[in-house]
């Protein structure tokens, strides 16, 4: 009996010998949280973001790897390693320009809820690597008309299809908010003006330069401008010079005074439409006839009208609602290439697509002044530059300013004098020099809009109330020295004018009322007299 004992004691004691050296190999169970990683880091690799970390735990499944939104209160799910592994590479969820916290826990093979704490990087913010940039390469430049600014598109390794222009009176403006295309996408500086008459006097507005890819828009950093102060209006003591019998929404007047110094002699009619006695029309009889030959039996005022070539109206003409001529291309000067002028040189045979000043009447009679192109019309002119990079077709580049108005009659000339009741011209010149004037878009020739130029002047407008002013001066004459293009405008404004036109001038101006012509005849200051046939004329008429 006590071999047997002794012998069954010595199995138990080698089963239980056994049974401990199996246990020492077991894993033990978990019951409690795994530690949590350390020094988790974030670093930008490319396009990437590579997270990594110190692996402080024994027995996880793998590390989880997490991120939240700069304002974010939860983690959003970003990702996980293998057993040991301490890093991630991705750029999955991740933005340029959205700054992130990045974080890392120990996964528990047994359940979630014994996972490490999440440990948290740094706010990190996810920076553009991309080398495309536009960069300011001048401070803006203003005038009371426009606003011009200079910049520069550099490292653009994706075509730009679009370059532009934006502004908002807030901070950080994009092309949600106001904006304007340049004309098109070139290598180089950039000039680029914003209109007056798209921005408030007295305003300040911020501004960006944007170049936009396929996937994107670039913006520049801010600049602050606003327009200059206006001109002052001009004005003159006027006598009333109405021909008997006419009725009283119709009154002429004369002067005799002087401008800057100069003499002037100049008349204007106003008169009311509103009360159906008296309308507006324009003639285009076809070829070229003087005022008289114009005049018809039911006549109160006549003025020249529009531009012509040879025996065409140069510029819009609707008669009636048919369409007689139309602007299309012009010229960028009409100083021809020997005339001893750089822009002579450069220009003459460059052709531009522009928009021009036209004035005219709608079905209902209500007059108006708008700029031109084709058979579109517009609220702005299209900010083109002599010398610059060229606009395409403004129906396309110029669509956002597009005005719906079918007009029973029309004349184009230009330019736009006053619009808004702003004064448009002005004449600072661009950086390439003499002649190439910053303000006149509408390209009008260098015998109209010029220093020192004070030719005879025609013009039309509108009042605030909807009254049609017709005005006319002498000019080049030893009794009257004429208007510059500016004092036009300033005179017109002066009239009550809030939008006018200005019309053919020079040997073409003419104003004939009842009792006949009241300007001048004489042409030049050695008194040789002229009565120019012309192809358009505007008559007040009574109904």
């Amino acid at each position: 009996m006590k071999k047997i004992s002794i012998g069954i004691l010595s199995l138990l004691l080698t089963v239980g010998c056994v049974s401990k050296e199996t246990d020492d190999t077991t894993t033990p169970v978990q019951t409690q949280k795994l530690p949590a990683p350390s020094e988790v880091k974030v670093e930008r690799q490319g396009k990437n973001v590579l997270i990594t970390w110190t692996d402080n735990s024994e027995g996880e499944s793998g590390f989880a790897v997490y991120y939240k939104k700069e304002d974010a209160v939860l983690p959003v799910f970003l990702g996980s390693t293998n057993k040991d592994e301490t890093s991630l590479l991705t750029s999955k969820y991740i933005s340029v320009g959205q700054k992130y916290y990045f974080g890392v826990c120990a996964k528990s093979p047994v359940k979630e809820s014994l996972n490490s704490e999440i440990v948290y990087t740094g706010l990190y913010l996810h920076e553009d690597l991309d080398p495309s940039t536009v960069i300011w390469t001048a401070e803006p430049e203003s005038s009371y008309a426009s606003i011009v600014f200079f910049y520069d598109t550099m490292d653009f390794e994706k075509e730009v299809l679009e370059l532009g222009l934006c502004w908002s009176e807030d901070s950080a403006p994009d092309v949600q908010d106001a904006h304007i295309p340049s004309s098109r996408y070139r290598e180089g500086a950039q000039m680029q003006a914003v209109p007056g008459v798209l921005l408030e006097d007295g305003k300040t507005y911020h501004f960006r330069a944007y170049a936009s890819t396929q996937d994107r828009t670039f913006y520049s950093e801010e600049r602050t401008a606003s327009l200059a102060a206006q001109p002052e209006s001009i004005t003159f003591d006027w006598q009333e010079i109405t021909p008997s019998g006419y009725p009283s929404e119709v009154r002429a007047y004369s002067t005799s005074t002087t401008l800057d110094g100069a003499p002037l002699n100049a008349w204007y009619v106003i008169a009311d439409l509103s009360t159906g006695k008296v309308g507006l029309r324009a003639n285009c009889p076809g070829g070229l006839k003087t005022l008289e030959n114009q005049w018809s039996s039911d006549c109160l005022a006549m003025i020249n009208a529009g531009y012509f070539y040879n025996t065409n109206p140069v510029g819009l003409a609707v008669i009636d609602s048919k369409l007689k001529s139309q602007t299309e291309t012009v010229r960028g000067t009409l100083r021809s290439a020997d005339s001893g002028y750089a822009i002579g040189q450069n220009e003459y045979s460059q052709m531009y697509n522009v928009t021009r000043a036209a004035f005219g009447t709608d079905a209902s009679g209500k007059p108006r002044a708008l700029w031109n192109w084709t058979t579109h019309y517009f609220d702005a002119p299209l900010p083109q530059f002599v010398g610059d990079q060229k606009y395409s077709a403004p129906n396309i580049s110029w669509a956002e300013h597009k005005v719906d108005w079918a007009p029973v009659d029309a004349i184009g000339a230009g330019p736009m004098l006053v619009y808004g009741g702003k004064i448009l011209p002005e004449l600072s010149e661009s950086p390439r020099g003499v002649e190439y004037f910053i303000n006149n878009n509408e390209l009008i020739p260098y015998d109209i809009y010029n220093r020192g130029v004070s030719p005879d002047r025609t013009a039309i407008g509108l009042t605030a109330d909807g009254k049609v002013v017709f005005f006319v001066c002498d000019g080049r004459i030893k009794s009257s020295d004429g208007a510059t293009i500016v004092e036009t405008a300033q005179i017109m404004r002066g009239l009550g004018c809030v939008e006018a036109v200005n019309m053919d001038g020079g040997g073409s101006t003419a104003m004939h009322l009842s009792t006949g012509r009241v300007n001048s005849l004489e042409k030049n200051t050695a008194g040789a007299t002229e009565n120019r046939a012309v192809p358009t004329t505007w008559c007040i008429y009574k109904k």
